[in-house]
């Protein structure tokens, strides 16, 4: 299509390829999108590439299931699915193919080796903590909060109670849940996860507040087959990602 090919018109006015380009650009999608088209070439030639063969039965079998959690797989619901995003069915299928070539090519490159390998070379990147935090408006408070709850002079909920000032966890003693690494403030999470069962930690800077926490436990998972889906797929998409970087133009 023409950049100055029409798409559509709203009382003559028209709407160009052009227009519909740089509304792409101005709602930040027009990068993503080409990505995404970049990506599914990279996909293709690596598969071809690797020699891999597509079988058409898992396409058929992957269409269907899409089909039916569109709610388009009756003839008539396909048909005018097609119509209103203005696709071909040819158009259609292509994609549900990218998708188990997709698949294919991650079932392929990530071995049951490597997923084991790369759970043990970084156990804790799938870790979470159990912990509790007492917030303070002052270092000097942090400090005492910290004092006491490692001399074991108060035990940490009943601190948590009198001293911290979050409203949302003060009366659970401060507890904030299980929480998975990566989410709490960079220089505590690095603590938290080197900490051992029942450690506390602090005291840290947080905005306007000092916080102190305590390490219940540092919950590291088995790995289960949920897991080893989680790191295939973190395998694959680090992999493909570097292979969209670097693939010549």
């Amino acid at each position: 299509m023409q950049p100055e090919a029409v798409v559509t018109t709203v009382k003559g006015e028209t709407i160009r390829t052009s227009d519909v380009i740089v509304h792409m650009k101005l709602k930040g999608i027009f990068r993503t999108s080409i990505y995404e088209l970049i990506e599914q070439k990279v996909l293709k030639l690596q598969f071809k590439e690797l020699g891999l063969i597509l079988d058409e039965q898992n396409v058929e079998k992957k269409a269907k299931s899409c089909k039916i959690s569109l709610g388009i797989d009756r003839p008539e619901f396909f048909e005018k699915y097609l119509n209103y995003y203005g696709i071909s069915d040819v158009q259609w299928y292509e994609t549900i193919r990218t998708e188990v070539i997709r698949d294919a090519l991650k079932q392929h490159l990530v071995t049951a080796r490597k997923i084991t390998e790369f759970y043990r070379r970084e156990p804790l990147r799938f870790a979470s903590v159990s912990v509790a935090r007492i917030a303070c408006r002052t270092r000097d408070e942090a400090e005492r909060v910290l004092a006491a709850a490692r001399g074991n002079q108060q035990d940490f909920v009943e601190l948590a109670r009198c001293f911290s000032v979050d409203e949302s966890t003060r009366l659970a003693g401060g507890y904030i849940g299980n929480v998975k690494k990566g989410i709490l403030p960079l220089e505590v999470d690095k603590k938290a996860f080197e900490s051992v069962d029942n450690m506390v930690i602090g005291p840290f800077r947080e905005n306007s507040l000092w916080t102190v926490y305590k390490i219940y436990a540092v919950n590291v998972p088995k790995l289960t087959d949920s897991l080893k889906n989680i790191i295939r797929d973190q395998i694959f998409n680090e992999w493909l990602k570097e292979q969209v970087c670097t693939v010549p133009a």
